[in-house]
């Protein structure tokens, strides 16, 4: 069972990384919610879109969209020059 929900989630992965590479030139790209709370499909989005700056709510605040915004949101107002992980932004 646990390698089938792997092989799950990595065909998900997969789609989902062609399908932002289709919808978007690279760009800040913001994952919020379930997906953003998912850490081997933020690890695998982070490994094949690495020409887009993603931008990731920690997650404990993804598992409702409204939160991961709200929370990534105010980090830019209140620490501007930083990541979401505390880092100096690129």
């Amino acid at each position: 069972p646990a390698q089938g929900a792997r092989g799950g989630e990595l065909a998900l992965a997969r789609t989902i990384s062609r399908w932002i590479r289709r919808a978007t030139a690279p760009a800040p790209l913001l994952l919020v919610g379930g997906v953003a709370a998912n850490g081997f499909l933020r690890q695998h989005l982070r490994e094949t879109l690495p020409d887009y700056a993603l931008h990731v709510a920690p997650p404990e605040l993804s598992r409702d969209n409204a939160v991961g915004v709200a929370a990534l949101g105010w980090q830019s107002l209140t620490r501007p020059g930083e990541d979401e992980q505390g880092g100096p932004k690129n």
